[in-house]
């Protein structure tokens, strides 16, 4: 019995792989270039190349970070920040050497480790990861950031903590709307191990797309276009057929949930 499972299992993961291609098992093609973490939720894929609208290429290294080849163990001689964010942090819309960690690095190699016969370098390494909140880069410190041995943690967060976890989809039911990040976290952790081989199945990845598309009995996310009321016209909200605000929304919906989120972060 087990020697069929296992053979139909496999099967299936081979023809899953031969008939469709790794974007197909996306949940939607603006997630092209992450992969499904255990515990981070998500990340990039190693070795992921984007060029630009604005110019610049994005290159994500093999630690899955927006970064150049990390040496580890640290050499001897270096002082290395990492670096912790959101999508700023990261650099969208961003050539890499624009980006704030880049400055950084160049200003204390300039200005400061001459300070110290200890240091040769300054590395500023970007870990910023796109739509992360404090309790993932949190997360990042306690799972990733030993190997890196950094000598300093900078953390930048913003607006996405004001938002439920549920923003990554709206209709998962793994991903409820008034949870929080380390509700998952917690559901997740025993079974970390298995859903660490099921994220790398193509066959479970398409199986858990179609699920997550049947119809579901979490609300939608839908919003009103607010247009300007003339004086004297007093003209009401009207349903917009555009894409609306949607942080603006998302703020001011689940805002006053910020505190209950913070209550729950370590």
């Amino acid at each position: 019995m087990v020697t069929v499972l296992a053979l139909a299992l496999v099967t299936a993961e081979l023809a899953a792989r031969i008939a469709t291609r790794p974007r197909d098992a996306l949940m939607n093609d603006t997630l092209v270039g992450l992969r499904d973490d255990p515990l981070l939720f998500w990340t990039m894929e190693p070795g992921y190349e984007l060029r630009m609208q604005h110019g610049g290429n994005v290159f994500i290294n093999s630690l899955g970070l927006r970064n150049e080849e990390i040496d580890i163990p640290k050499p001897k001689g270096i002082y290395r920040v990492l670096s912790l964010g959101e999508s700023t942090t990261f650099g969208a819309f961003l050539n890499v050497d624009d980006t704030y960690n880049k400055v950084l690095q160049r200003v204390l190699n300039a200005e400061w480790r001459h300070r110290s016969p200890a240091i040769d370098a300054v590395e500023v390494v970007n870990a910023g990861m796109g739509a992360y909140t404090v309790w993932q880069s949190y997360v990042y410190v306690m799972t990733r950031a030993e190997n890196l041995a950094p000598d300093m943690v900078l953390v930048y967060h913003e607006i996405n903590d004001s938002l439920p976890s549920g923003v990554i989809d709206a209709h998962n039911f793994l991903y409820r709307l008034d949870t929080t990040d380390r509700k998952i976290y917690e559901r997740r952790r025993p079974i970390a191990p298995l859903l660490g081989v099921l994220f790398h199945s193509r066959a479970y990845l398409l199986l858990r797309k179609w699920i997550l598309q049947l119809p579901s009995d979490l609300p939608e996310i839908r919003v009103t276009d607010r247009i300007d009321r003339k004086k004297g016209e007093g003209a009401e909200p009207r349903q917009s057929n555009v894409r609306p605000n949607f942080i603006q929304d998302w703020t001011e919906r689940y805002a006053p949930r910020v505190p209950r989120r913070i209550a729950a972060s370590p």
